[in-house]
Order: structure tokens, then C-alpha cells, then sequence
């Protein structure tokens, strides 16, 4: 576990107020974010799950679709193991909005909700340790929920770019 002493550590309300900005972020900026991905890749278009730029089936792993309900779900367990909630069992995962923009409103939902506890706890929380699978302070766990959001909304992104650059090659062999 690293200490509170670290540079990245977060210690006092304006950091900390920083660092759920950030996290929010993670959806809401306009580049390298979730809403990124829904922006250049429309959803609700013509096309089945499986037609090339499209999102996917939600419960096949490594589909776009997969990769956004991933985070939110994911970001569920992490806020759940550090608010002292039980986690929801993996198995939760497909009771959660499938269609993408569905997605990233409960994930505002869920951060909204981490946000206001977080804010709530006593001074120097981001300094205690959480335990996720090992313990990290809570500055470093806060870094992973986000870094989190945004490998997956990454993810999601350039699977649809590879999709749709794949059937471009279909469709003009001489490309």
C-alpha cells in the first residue's frame, strides 16, 4: 500500500472536489471519454448487433457494448467495496442497461452516488486504505475507477473503428 505521503496524494476538500470532477469526466468531456465514443459512433443506426459498426451483442466480452456495461458495472463493485456495501455479484451485469446511452446515464447515476458519499466521509479519506483486492489508498483506488472507465471507453472505440475500417475493406477489395 503507498502512504499518504505520495505527490499524487489527494488531501483537502478542493482536491478532492477535483478528483470527482474528474472521474465524472471520464463520461462527460467531449475527447477520450465515454461521450466520445457515443458521439462518433451513433448508436441507434440501421443495422443488426453484428453488422460492421455496430456495438455488439452486450453479453458477448470484448464487444463495444460489452466494454461500456463492463464499466459501469465494474464501477459499481469498486464504489460498493469502498462504501462497506456488498459488491453486486458478476451476475448483475445483465440486469444493467444494454443499449449504450442507457449505459452512460446509470454511470452518471452510480458517480453521482459515489460522489456524494465520498463527500460526505471525514477529512483525509482519500489517505485510509481501501481494500480491493489488495489495499490501495483511496487516492489510488479513485485513480483506477477512472483510468477504468476511460481503458474501456477506449476499448469500445477503436473496436468500432477496426469494424468499420474491416468492412470498408470488404466492400472495396482493391482498398
Amino acid at each position: 500500500m503507498s502512504t499518504g505521503n505520495h505527490p499524487d496524494a489527494v488531501t483537502g476538500d478542493a482536491e478532492l472536489r477535483s478528483a470527482l470532477g474528474l472521474l465524472r469526466r471520464a463520461v462527460t468531456l467531449p475527447w477520450e471519454s465515454v461521450d466520445q465514443v457515443l458521439r462518433e459512433h451513433a448508436v441507434g443506426g440501421a443495422g443488426s448487433a453484428d453488422a460492421p459498426g455496430s456495438w455488439g451483442d452486450v453479453s458477448t466480452p470484448a464487444t463495444p457494448a460489452w466494454h461500456l456495461r463492463h464499466a459501469l458495472h465494474i464501477f459499481r463493485v469498486h464504489a460498493a467495496t469502498w462504501m462497506g456495501e456488498t459488491p453486486p455479484p458478476d451476475g448483475a451485469m445483465s440486469a444493467l442497461p444494454a443499449e449504450p446511452g442507457a449505459v452512460r446515464e446509470a454511470l452518471l447515476v452510480e458517480i453521482d452516488r459515489f460522489s456524494a458519499w465520498l463527500s460526505a466521509q471525514p477529512p483525509g479519506s482519500l489517505q485510509r486504505p481501501v481494500h480491493y483486492g489488495q489495499a490501495w489508498t483511496g487516492a489510488e483506488m479513485l485513480s483506477i475507477m477512472l483510468n477504468h472507465i476511460v481503458w474501456h471507453a477506449a476499448a469500445a472505440h477503436y473496436a468500432l473503428r477496426a469494424a468499420l475500417r474491416m468492412a470498408a475493406r470488404s466492400a472495396d477489395p482493391g482498398r
